[in-house]
């Protein structure tokens, strides 16, 4: 058996050399290289900040909304309005009626002022 090997040694080397060089190609495809991966760190850098500077506006936005949202009147509120427009509409009704009897008196009076009869 050492005597094959003694024989046949060369083409072993080669056949190691091969497969070694075939790993380490592999290994190399496989793998990122620094330089590779310093690119790719800057550019998932620039759209992390990205992303941070969108997230920082909506939370802006989130805020104005919840300010706007705080300021509207309550059910309350609109309850009392709606109490207020409904006096004031009684009131126009009965200011209504007494200028109707006004208007009325003044008929007659500027009727008899200028002679005529009914």
């Amino acid at each position: 058996m050492i005597e094959s090997i003694l024989k046949y040694w060369p083409v072993l080397v080669v056949f190691a050399s091969l497969i070694s060089s075939w790993v380490a190609w592999s290994a190399r495809k496989q793998f990122v290289s620094h330089r590779d991966l310093g690119a790719s760190e800057v550019k998932t850098g620039k759209r992390i900040g990205a992303v941070e500077n969108r997230v920082m506006a909506l939370e802006q936005d989130m805020a104005v909304i919840r300010t706007k949202l705080d300021n509207l009147p309550t059910k309350a509120d609109i309850a009392k309005v709606e109490l207020a427009v409904s006096n004031v509409s009684g009131d126009l009704k009965g200011i209504s009626a007494s200028l109707k009897a006004m208007e009325r008196v003044t008929h007659l009076i500027t009727r008899a002022k200028m002679g005529v009869e009914e």
